[in-house]
């Protein structure tokens, strides 16, 4: 038993007073920071994200407060910073996990290695994938039981509570226009016959779907969608949080980490492929969407 912890979670076994402290920064979105607090969270339970408050909201407002870094914590434990948006592979987990290369196999940063080089793999990315297969079992299970490890405030459980919806018979669709309030010129396509494209394909060939939840990043395109999806006829539109920057209810970053668990139960699934949010989605279905992923 304890060779298996030790295999587990290494970091437990050599660095137990050691906690992982995962950066929080203002133009950074939910899908790359907790992919970042996910990868390191399961090497060591004892894994926090800063508490910084940006206009766009807190951690502190989206997760326990377990989870959550305060300045005692630097009293009693050894710290260790780090920042990564790759989902990453254990060291001991290359002979399991080939690399899924896509155009994005080649670029790295300096913190993904940051305090954290004796566990990780700087060779294996497993990145921008929506395909189970792909993904060995002992890289899935670690990562799928550190998210059924996370916690949620209640504010969260209960937004997300509040959809009753069939979502084995419903589509999420996450529109990526690259405009989210926390991007500032972000050089990638965005194109709405695409989108419409892959919806008018999904419909036709899952004639059970009944429902589209619907996800933009930017609130003025939210018009475009909701019109365009009212062409079908029997199909109810779910719009998550339509004005993303309302001042009442929950926060901007609350309203995303609702609108990605929300979308994670559907049982289909559109999105834009380099996308870390859609990522997330995938991830907290369990992999088990059947997936559209454009671009």
């Amino acid at each position: 038993m304890i060779l298996f912890i030790i295999t587990l979670f290494p970091c437990v076994a050599q660095c137990q007073h050691t906690l992982i402290k995962v950066g929080v920064y203002h133009d950074v979105g939910v899908g790359n920071t907790m992919k970042s607090f996910i990868s390191a969270l399961s090497i060591n339970p004892n894994t926090k994200l800063e508490s910084t408050d940006f206009p766009t909201g807190t951690y502190a407002s989206v997760l326990d407060k377990r989870f959550i870094y305060n300045i005692s914590d630097a009293l009693r434990f050894r710290v260790i910073e780090y920042d990564c948006w790759r989902w990453r592979v254990l060291r001991e987990e290359e002979a399991v996990q080939t690399t899924l290369v896509n155009d994005f196999s080649n670029l790295y940063s300096k913190e993904c290695d940051l305090g954290l080089t004796n566990y990780f793999s700087s060779r294996v990315k497993i990145d921008l994938c929506y395909n189970r297969a792909l993904i060995a079992d002992a890289v899935y299970n670690r990562i799928t039981a550190t998210i059924g490890r996370l916690v949620f405030n209640d504010v969260i459980n209960l937004e997300v509570a509040k959809f009753k919806l069939e979502f084995q018979n419903a589509l999420a669709v996450s529109v990526r226009t690259w405009k989210a309030p926390h991007e500032k010129a972000v050089d990638r396509r965005y194109s709405f016959d695409e989108y419409a494209a892959a919806i008018t394909t999904s419909l036709q060939q899952n004639p059970n779907i009944n429902t589209v939840v619907l996800s933009v990043d930017e609130t003025t395109a939210f018009a475009d969608y909701v019109a365009f999806l009212q062409r079908f006829k029997n199909l109810t539109v779910v719009p998550l949080f339509e004005d993303a920057n309302a001042a009442d209810g929950p926060n901007y970053l609350q309203r995303a980490v609702i609108k990605m668990l929300v979308m994670s139960k559907c049982a289909y699934f559109i999105c834009n492929r380099i996308s870390t949010f859609s990522e997330l989605v995938f991830w907290f279905s369990g992999c088990t969407q059947k997936v559209v992923a454009l671009m």
